[in-house]
């Protein structure tokens, strides 16, 4: 194997990878209110007036009184803890 191939060929893994990177970082399209939400310990709160919210094809969802964990309720292909952690998680 020539320089030339090897090179191309570490090239095309790096650009893979970070493609799949940044398709694990993306938020859907949603109208989450993080005031309508709290972090507590390792999971996240929906408040008593939290607003209905959309994610992705998902629209109007009313969720309130209720502990959001890792691996649990999923919209659109993404799990609701990982975009409140994205988009919530810094306040």
């Amino acid at each position: 194997m020539d320089v030339r191939t090897t090179l191309f060929g570490t090239l095309v893994v790096i650009a893979i990878a970070a493609s799949a990177s940044a398709q694990t970082n993306a938020l859907p399209p949603n109208t989450i209110q993080c005031s309508g939400f709290e972090r507590r310990g390792d999971a996240w709160y929906a408040k008593p007036d939290n607003p209905p919210f959309d994610i992705g094809s998902i629209k109007g969802t009313t969720l309130r009184n209720s502990i959001i964990g890792p691996g649990g309720m999923k919209f659109s292909g993404f799990y609701l803890f990982d975009v409140l952690e994205k988009k919530c998680g810094t306040l």
